[in-house]
């Protein structure tokens, strides 16, 4: 099995060189093949494309593709599912960290019918702090409600962070659509075919750190939610979709989380449904006024580019 990764990149001096010595060191198993690393650098100012035309010297399986020009994810993503040669494309996100082995279990649970699969995401942010422990709690609870969907068989939804999907079930995305990684969740279901959710397989990122930080990276997510559901007829299959379209789904996963929440742990999920409330109507009104353009190409939110290495070893 011949396997490309896919990075965009946009800015991201302070991680790219930790991720693809990751990447180039992951070891896999006799049946795989790290074919190449494709990061498409979309009008780097900070000196990433410099990084990776320094790897690319030294290891002709990094690939470096510039963008003069940034031009959104969408298009950064395009790229990569036009150039990869290889027989499963993984995709992650230039700002995390895989955990050592992580590539080899997502990429072997592509066989047969299941097309797409999913890592888990754990924040690396400190345990102290409001917004830290909303981001923990948050991914927490997505990480839960995909395991619960892919127990009964009906995942449809693929995060960004880190999956993996065949080469040739997706050829190209909308260059407008602001959640590549849900609409080709979508497009991959619609097919027929199966997504899957790999625990195993870890991921590490950095969550917001601040309440401005949050919003703003959880408003272009919902956004993104509602371009998908204009789109595509259907919202993607997440919690907040659950609520209204899966009731008693949601409900057990919402009370099935609560009983492992620690008390003062139980103190932030009324912080956390404010700032979701918030985010959600921000989304709302970008929504209703049109306002793709800053979604496509939005801020960086500099409190989750402070990446620490993570050596963490996958059993």
């Amino acid at each position: 099995m011949k396997i490309s990764i896919g990075l965009c990149a946009y800015n991201e001096v302070r991680n790219i060189g930790n991720i693809l010595i990751n990447l180039l060191n992951q070891p896999l198993l006799s049946h795989q093949e790290l074919l190449e690393i494709i990061v498409v650098c979309s009008g780097c100012t900070d000196g990433t494309d410099d990084i990776v035309k320094g790897f690319q010297e030294k290891d002709a399986r990094v690939k470096l593709i510039n963008q003069v020009y940034r031009q959104g994810k969408s298009r950064a993503q395009n790229i990569i599912l036009q150039e990869a040669k290889g027989d499963v494309i993984a995709f992650l996100s230039a700002d995390t960290y895989p955990a050592k082995g992580s590539i080899a279990i997502l990429v072997n649970a592509i066989k047969g019918d299941v097309c797409g699969v999913n890592g888990k995401v754990i924040p690396l942010n400190e345990s102290r702090g409001l917004v830290n422990r909303v981001s923990h709690f948050i991914w927490e609870f997505h990480n839960r409600t995909m395991m619960y969907e892919n127990e009964r068989g009906k995942l449809a939804h693929l995060t960004g962070e880190m999956f993996a999907i065949k080469s040739e079930v997706i050829s190209e995305v909308p260059s407008n659509v602001i959640n590549d990684d849900a609409y080709m969740a979508m497009m991959i279901h619609s097919k027929g075919c199966k997504l899957q959710y790999v625990s195993q397989a870890v991921c590490f990122n950095f969550g917001p750190c601040s309440i401005r930080d949050y919003l703003n990276q959880r408003r272009r997510v919902l956004f993104g939610h509602r371009q998908l559901a204009r789109l595509l007829g259907r919202p993607p299959r997440v919690f907040r979709s659950m609520v209204f379209s899966q009731p008693r789904d949601a409900i057990y996963i919402f009370f099935g989380r609560l009983k492992q929440l620690r008390l003062r742990n139980l103190m932030i999920m009324g912080p956390a449904i404010v700032l979701e409330i918030t985010a959600g109507l921000l989304a709302l009104w970008d929504s209703r006024w049109k306002r793709i353009d800053q979604h496509i190409l939005w801020d960086h939110i500099d409190s989750t580019k402070t990446l620490p290495k993570k050596e963490d070893t996958v059993e």
